[in-house]
């Protein structure tokens, strides 16, 4: 039960994607919108959290 509560659903993540994409036109805008960030605050978090390959 407990592993019920803590699990994340890749359903629920794409409907916030989602959600986020139709309100904002892209998680950029959503960042800056929301929570103020500038491009380098933007920048910055991409560069902590994104691994890019």
């Amino acid at each position: 039960m407990l592993r019920d509560i803590l699990e994340i659903k890749r359903e629920y993540i794409e409907i916030s994607l989602k959600s986020i994409k139709d309100n904002y036109g892209n998680y950029e805008r959503y960042f800056e919108k929301e929570f103020g960030l500038g491009d380098d605050d933007i920048e910055n978090l991409k560069n902590v959290y994104l691994y890019l390959y």
